[in-house]
């Protein structure tokens, strides 16, 4: 019995002092404020120390290619985590820093940063541990790490490789100078309508449609109206004379379409001919209406008024003839009438006068 406790006590105190040794050790991050880059750009890389690393002093080594990069400045955290740190360039690619602190650093955070300008569009860039103690001056590990900075070909040269056509997109080949290549498409190229066809024709009163055609390609383009043509009407025609009794009719026709306008002649009046009007006329004006000059008729006479009772009972109806002669005969009264009044009046007058002189 005593021997199994005294194993058992052994195995405790083995796992006590083993297990330490599996703890989390502290870990130097680095990481980049850009992590695509071309050449002539400057990035800025950090170096982070993780929490409860519980260091007082610490050596690391942050490295790159120098045909990647080319260092340009660093610079501290300014005591945050240490008491003082100093950055001196060791080697060729090869950046060291070297961190002492009074006190335990418990906390985590960022150390050191770098400034580094790309000169081959990318690269590695690690950080190492080299030395880091604890308080006691024991050796702790630390372990490091790495980044790869890759090159976002913001400087690509670009060569067509098929040209592109109206039908057909093109393509063209990029090369970067860190020896990336790549192809893309090109836009097709527009269509050439120096060319149409008449979909539908314009008439006098409808417009017509006609189409583009490339020149290229043969391809149809857009549709486009065709302004109407309008009516071109001939001279007009007489087509029925007018006589005494009867209007006429004259008659043109449009020579592109056919379509007739008919217009009506005035009836002949006292067997006077109305005149054709001019061409300066008719292209004033759509529909022309012939005018005819007024007929002066001489007013009667006094003396020649029973002539007139005459000729006109020898060409109109008895009717008409004897309503013309009674409506003159009561005119001839009503004028003998007023006259005896006035007589009457007159003498009337006279015999008052003598009257008052006797």
């Amino acid at each position: 019995m005593k021997k199994l406790l005294g194993c058992l006590f052994a195995i405790i105190i083995l796992v006590i002092n083993v297990i330490p040794c599996f703890a989390a050790s502290p870990t130097l991050s680095v990481s980049s404020n850009d992590y695509t880059v071309s050449v002539g750009d400057t990035i800025t890389v950090s170096v982070s120390l993780s929490a409860d690393s519980k260091l007082n002093a610490l050596t690391f080594d942050i490295k790159f290619n120098t045909e990647e990069f080319e260092y340009v400045a660093g610079s501290a955290s300014g005591g945050s985590l240490f008491d003082s740190e100093f950055i001196n360039v060791v080697g060729a690619g090869v950046i060291r820093c070297d961190c002492v602190s009074n006190d335990i650093v418990s906390r985590g955070g960022t150390v050191v940063s770098l400034k580094l300008k790309s000169v081959k569009n990318g690269g590695k860039v690690s950080v190492s541990a080299v030395t880091a103690t604890d308080e006691n001056n024991a050796i702790v590990r630390v372990s490091g790490s790495s980044i790869n900075l890759s090159c976002n070909h913001a400087r690509m040269v670009w060569e067509p490789k098929t040209a592109a056509t109206c039908t057909k997109a093109g393509t063209e080949t990029g090369t970067c100078p860190c020896g990336y290549t790549t192809t893309r498409e090109t836009e097709k190229k527009p269509h050439t309508y120096t060319s149409s066809t008449i979909k539908k024709p314009a008439s006098c009163t409808e417009t017509g449609i006609e189409v583009g055609t490339c020149t290229v390609c043969g391809a149809s383009g857009a549709e486009s109206k065709i302004p109407a043509k309008g009516h071109d009407y001939s001279e007009w025609v007489v087509k029925q004379p007018a006589t005494a009794d009867t209007v006429g009719i004259k008659e043109r026709f449009c020579r592109n379409c056919g379509d007739t306008k008919n217009q009506t002649i005035p009836a002949l009046i006292q067997g006077i001919t109305p005149e054709e009007p001019s061409s300066e006329e008719e292209s004033s004006s759509t529909e022309t209406t012939t005018e005819f000059e007024p007929i002066d008729t001489p007013e009667p006479s006094t003396n020649d008024y029973l002539d007139e009772i005459e000729t006109e009972s020898t060409t109109q109806p008895n009717g008409i003839f004897n309503n013309a002669v009674g409506s003159d005969i009561a005119i001839i009264a009503v004028i003998a009438l007023a006259v005896l009044v006035v007589l009457v009046l007159v003498l009337y007058i006279v015999l008052i006068i003598r009257q008052k002189k006797k």
